[in-house]
C-alpha cells in the first residue's frame, strides 16, 4: 500500500502514524434493470457500471436500458441489481443521483437513487415538489422505446 505516515501536514505540522492506503480498487460490473415485482416483458435489457473502492467506501457510476418494456402486468418498483459490493450503512440507506432518458417525468417530480443497508442494488424514489415521495413504479417505463438512465452513488461497504 501507499504509506502516508512520513508526510507531515504542512499547514499544521501534524504527522500521522499508521496512515497506509491498503485497499484501492477500480473495476467494471454489469448492471441489470429489473423490478421488485412482476418483471418487464422485453427483448433486451442491460447496463454497465464502473466503480472505485477506497478502503470501506465505493463510488459507482452505472448506466442501464430496457428495450421497449411492456406487459402491463409489470408491477413493483424499478431497481438495478448487480452492484459490486454490499452496502454497509449500519441500518441506514444512502442517497445518490439518478437521471432518466426516453421517459416522461412530470414537472415537479424529482427522482433519487437509494442503496439500502445489506443490499447490492439501487432502488429509485420519486418526490413530488419536495412534499411526498414513494418508490418509482416499474410501470412508469412501459410504452417507451428503450428508456435508459444513469446513477451516481457512493456508499460504505465491507
Amino acid at each position: 500500500g501507499i504509506d502516508f505516515s512520513a508526510k507531515a501536514d504542512t499547514g499544521t505540522g501534524e504527522s500521522a502514524t499508521g496512515s497506509k492506503l491498503t485497499d484501492y480498487e477500480q473495476g467494471t460490473f454489469t448492471s441489470n434493470p429489473t423490478t421488485d415485482g412482476t418483471d418487464y416483458t422485453t427483448s433486451s435489457r442491460g447496463g454497465a457500471g464502473f466503480y472505485t473502492k477506497i478502503g470501506d467506501w465505493v463510488s459507482i457510476q452505472l448506466s442501464w436500458f430496457v428495450t421497449t418494456p411492456s406487459g402491463t402486468a409489470s408491477s413493483g418498483s424499478l431497481e438495478i441489481t448487480g452492484l459490486p459490493f454490499v452496502c454497509n450503512a449500519s441500518g441506514n440507506s444512502v442517497v445518490g443521483t439518478a437521471s432518466f432518458g426516453r421517459q416522461t417525468i412530470p414537472s415537479g417530480v424529482q427522482t433519487m437513487s437509494f442503496v439500502y443497508d445489506n443490499e447490492a442494488k439501487v432502488r429509485f424514489f420519486a418526490s413530488v415538489s419536495g412534499a411526498s415521495s414513494g418508490a418509482f413504479s416499474a410501470d412508469n417505463l412501459e410504452g417507451y422505446i428503450t428508456p435508459f438512465g444513469q446513477v451516481f452513488v457512493s456508499y460504505p461497504c465491507d
